[in-house]
């Protein structure tokens, strides 16, 4: 439970509105940073290029609504690709310099690829998945010629 620091002069329910208003001021205020990291990430892997938005094919960059185009093209991305974002976002948000960070995901994605090698491996000695799904083709962003 949070406890509400009353400043001097203050009445209970004057401080509970402060505190109300200050809470949905910062509330908001992630809204619009979760909203600006994910248009850059839009932007960054070329969603613009497959929009349907005339504004981000215009602008070159994300310039329409964030989360439709985040949810509708972030399944396509290659997890390799997703697991070196992550981390790399993670290394920077602890304090790491950018170099290591870089490493830093670099080892995170051979890591990946060793535990899917390994769990690829154990599932055909165990005869899992004889026959497995066929695995989606890579996601290539379409470029328009025009």
């Amino acid at each position: 439970m949070w406890k509400i620091e009353r400043r001097p002069g203050e009445t209970k329910e004057e401080a509970e509105r402060r505190f109300r208003e200050e809470a949905q001021v910062e509330v908001e205020q992630n809204k619009r940073d979760e909203e600006a990291r994910r248009r850059w990430l839009n932007s960054s892997l070329l969603f613009w290029r497959c929009c349907r938005s005339k504004r981000c094919n215009r602008a070159r960059r994300c310039a329409g609504d964030v989360n439709p185009c985040f949810d509708r093209f972030w399944p396509q991305v290659p997890e390799e690709l997703k697991v070196e974002i992550r981390a790399t976002f993670t290394a920077l948000a602890q304090g790491m310099p950018p170099h290591e960070a870089t490493r830093h995901a670099e080892a995170e994605v051979a890591r990946h690829l060793e535990l899917a090698a390994r769990f690829a491996q154990m599932a055909a000695d165990h005869g899992h998945r004889a026959n497995p799904p066929p695995q989606p083709e890579p996601w290539q962003p379409q470029v328009r010629l025009r």
